[in-house]
């Protein structure tokens, strides 16, 4: 009978998941123990390990694996289960009522009468308050609850919190963490959000008798927004729903559906989540674990595994775990970095099951991208402003802040008049004097541990007092330094009003135009050696000439004039920029260049397969738009003018078909779709009506329609020998006379698969020298990447059951 009984439970265990019984034969261990119970109920006790009764209270058994480090039985607030009248045999009670009080762990107990609360777990029950018997599960009225605190994960990617009710707000800082209320709105400031506070007005009068919650002069049965002040009731679409508390104020939606609890209503919500709670990541996460009143100092081990129907994969266990140690403040802050090689110990695409345990605490699942987002690193550097003074002769200190949220970085120093000693061009911090004169600029580039770089600079002016003089420092203030301008008209504003005009005579600085600092510190010895002031008026600029020339794809534009010190400009196409300034007076002048990045409002690059995410004018995150909803762009809703995808492609959030940009055309049309050879006509050959030059995969892989090196790259269909063909022009302008090189290229596709296809190119130089003009066969993106995943299909799960219902009917058959 064993035999069937065993296969029986086998079969039903992988049927269903079972509701774990108060009391088991045994727990995990002495250590897992809290209590030993004589029988299910009824009962005697004895405390901890001791070993004599058959069934005994096992913390793992409620909160996952067991409690490891440290003395588990210590008494601290709070974590009294019960207390009993003697160390076995004993009867029960509440926390000191019966005798000694049972202690366990990190958790935090009450007896309840009836049930327990929300997110506590019933340990057992008494009979009564004292001189109880005890009894496993909910045998008596009296319950015995408990919990323990909870884990954060915290996503450095993106800098979010993860949080219960998906509204964008961690729990550590969400005012209703249970209710989504991306808003956070809490109008009597009290720290819990209207949605979920039971006096949102705080007046003293609970919502459910108070007639005007929000206290906007309008009784809430006839407003349109109860918990949010308007009094002007606006609802712009007319659903009954005021524009200040809709979910969806530019869509009727008076129901008011969000499917996916994210405070965005369902009709503007371009993705619809499946209700589970598994966050995705990628590269990165940090755990805050609550220590739960352990000492500075303790140790907590957190293991990773992967869940799976029958057989969970082990990624970071035993001396792969992740370890941390407790804070003066109780956290313990945990890092998981993401890597190949923990990915590669599950199926591959199977990564939607991630479960960390933290000393026996285990924190929600979540999802892991299988495809790292790295974040860019940050460069800056330290102890200099844009401007300033320095003294020939004199020993400056450079160094950085810069920063990296996935490890360590390389920096890479240069100085434009290449007075840099090549020893210190790899250092973090080290000292450089200046032997000579002039305007000089300080670069550092620092790159991350994938390869991402990103570079900050420093303009100052070195003078000599010894030598009577009027240097002009021209610096650009905006757009700033390799900085990522987002502006749908294309439109750039432009600055500098930190140039200036020094006069030197000695111990005598004088500003004459523009805003110079307002010292030099140290100053010279022979002056005293200490803080030299700079006299005459500042931010006058009337003095100075300034030409402007604004490299762009459409002709270089041109700006100039005395006191042009600022404006706006518009460019005719997104791309890298470049700007020279040069101030002029009657003898001299001097030069500055300054190079960005100007976006469309889609943020879109490399042919529209990266959606670039831009904090501040800094790249932050380069998306993959094939494969993500980050094709959506910036709001995330797609379909809504802000897309980022290849010509051709649209950006699909899921709802009829893939997620990712998806092209428009047919299956068939992903073989062979419409190019220029397309054209019979040459007149229809150099007119393109049908954009199919842009059609060409070779649009985005030669970086047409951008500014490189100051050359404009322009992409065409070209006539040539009586056949249409796809071209590439190099040029200084846009008039064809400007052009330094042409090349016409035929290409041969191959299949679409998973994404990508093997494109023949055969190359043919009609004028110039082009590197890139030349045959080759290289690998393009096409159709969006198909993702298999391979571990237990609806079959392979149904022939599992099969095996195991005919080996129950076979043991069967023979007992």
């Amino acid at each position: 009978m064993w035999k069937r009984e065993l296969v029986f439970g086998v079969f039903i265990s992988v049927l269903f998941i079972g509701v774990a019984s108060a009391a088991t034969n045994s727990c995990a261990s002495g250590s897992d123990t809290i209590l030993g119970l004589f029988d299910r109920v009824n009962s005697h006790a004895e405390a901890g390990n001791l070993g004599t009764y058959e069934y005994g209270v096992c913390y793992s058994q409620f909160f996952g694996e067991a409690i490891s480090g440290g003395n588990v039985r210590d008494c601290l607030d709070g974590n009294a289960l019960v207390s009993l009248s003697a160390v076995t045999n004993a009867h029960g009670g509440a926390p000191g009522v019966a005798g000694t009080d049972v202690c366990y762990g990190d958790s935090t107990c009450s007896v309840r009468i009836g049930g327990c609360q929300s997110g506590e777990k019933m340990m057992l029950s008494l009979s009564g308050n004292d001189n109880a018997h005890l009894g496993a599960n909910g045998a008596y009225d009296l319950k015995v609850c408990c919990d323990v605190p909870s884990i954060d994960l915290e996503n450095f990617i993106g800098d979010q919190i993860y949080e219960k009710d998906n509204d964008g707000v961690g729990d550590g800082v969400d005012n209703c963490p249970f209710v989504a209320n991306p808003d956070q709105r809490d109008s009597d400031e009290d720290g819990v959000g209207d949605v979920c506070d039971s006096d949102a007005d705080n007046d003293g009068i609970p919502n459910d008798q108070d007639d005007d919650d929000d206290n906007d002069g309008i009784a809430d049965g006839g407003d349109n927004c109860p918990l949010s002040p308007n009094p002007g009731q606006e609802d712009g679409e007319g659903d009954g729903v005021g524009d200040v508390c809709d979910n969806c104020a530019v869509d009727a939606n008076a129901d008011q559906a969000d499917a996916d609890n994210d405070g965005i209503g369902d009709s503007c919500d371009g993705k619809h989540d499946d209700g589970s709670f598994c966050p995705a990541v990628t590269s990165r996460i940090q755990l805050n674990y609550d220590c739960g009143g352990q000492a500075e100092g303790t140790s907590v081990t957190c293991e990773v595994i992967e869940e799976d129907p029958l057989s969970d994969d082990d990624i970071r266990v035993g001396a792969d775990a992740l370890t941390g140690t407790c804070n003066a403040d109780g956290i313990a802050a945990i890092v998981w970095e993401i890597t190949g090689a923990d990915l590669a110990k599950t199926e591959e695409g199977d990564y939607d099951g991630f479960v960390i345990t933290c000393n026996g605490r285990r924190a929600e699942p979540i999802c892991v991208n299988p495809v790292p987002i790295n974040t860019d690193p940050t460069s800056e550097i330290e102890g200099f402003t844009q401007g300033q003074i320095i003294l020939i002769g004199t020993s400056v200190q450079l160094s950085h802040t810069s920063s990296d949220l996935e490890g360590p970085l390389e920096v890479l120093w240069s100085i434009d008049d290449g007075s840099l000693d090549p020893a210190n061009k790899n250092r973090n911090s080290f000292s450089h004097t200046f032997v000579t004169a002039g305007q000089k600029t300080i670069l550092l580039e620092v790159t991350d541990i994938h390869g991402a770089t990103d570079t900050d600079q420093v303009s100052v002016l070195v003078i000599d007092p010894s030598v009577v003089g009027s240097p002009i420092y021209p610096f650009i203030d905006l757009p700033r330094h390799d900085e990522h301008i987002v502006s749908a008209d294309l439109t750039v504003d432009y600055n500098a009003e930190s140039s200036y005009i020094l006069s030197v005579d000695g111990c005598t600085l004088t500003c004459l135009a523009g805003n110079c600092p307002p010292s030099v510190n140290p100053g010279p010895a022979a002056c005293g050696g200490g803080e030299l002031l700079i006299s005459g008026a500042r931010g006058v600029f009337s003095g100075m000439e300034f030409n402007w020339i604004f490299e762009d794809i459409g002709g270089d534009i041109a700006v100039d004039g005395f006191g042009e010190v600022s404006g706006r400009i518009g460019f005719s196409s997104p791309g890298a920029k470049t700007i020279d300034l040069t101030i002029f007076t009657a003898t001299r002048s001097s030069s500055f260049q300054r190079v960005f990045t100007l976006l469309d409002q889609r943020q879109c690059v490399d042919g529209g397969t990266v959606w670039l995410e831009i904090v501040d004018g800094d790249v932050v995150r380069r998306h993959d738009t094939l494969t993500t909803l980050s094709c959506a762009g910036q709001n995330q809703l797609a379909g809504d003018g802000d897309d980022c995808c290849p010509n051709g492609w649209t950006c699909s959030d899921g709802t009829s078909g893939g997620i990712g940009c998806q092209l428009e055309d047919t299956l068939e049309d992903i073989d062979a779709p419409a190019q220029c050879s397309s054209y019979a006509d040459e007149t229809l050959c150099q007119d393109d009506p049908q954009n199919f030059a842009e059609n060409n995969p070779l649009f985005g892989a030669r970086d047409c329609g951008t500014t490189v090196g100051g050359e404009n790259l322009l992409c065409s269909c070209v006539w040539h020998q009586d056949q249409c063909q796809f071209g590439k022009s190099r040029r200084t302008g846009i008039d064809p006379d400007d052009t330094l090189s042409q090349c016409v290229y035929q290409t041969e596709l191959g299949a679409c698969q998973t994404g990508y296809q093997t494109v023949g190119i055969t190359a043919t130089l009609l004028s110039g020298s082009d590197l890139e003009c030349r045959d080759s066969e290289e690998v393009l993106p096409c159709g969006r990447p198909e993702i298999q995943l391979s571990f237990f299909g609806l079959v392979q799960l149904g022939l599992v059951f099969l095996v195991l219902a005919g080996w129950y009917i076979f043991v069967e058959r023979r007992e």
